[in-house]
């Protein structure tokens, strides 16, 4: 729970330091497996699905 609040409290103060944005897509993977992304309002699977799908061929995993 201590690393979603973590991870909410990140995307939060990026959307407050970039208010002009109008998306602010995410992926992330924790330790423990956990796995998520956001389009962020954008057309759902078309910007935080490429996001992770990226993530993964960088990261080899």
């Amino acid at each position: 729970m201590k690393r979603y609040k973590s991870r909410l409290s990140l995307t939060r103060n990026i959307n407050k330091r970039y208010r002009d944005a109008t998306h602010n897509v995410f992926a992330y993977r924790l330790l423990d497996g956990q796995e998520r992304c956001s389009d962020d309002g954008e057309l759902s699977g078309t910007a935080g699905k490429q996001t992770f799908t990226f993530f993964n061929r960088k990261t080899g995993v």
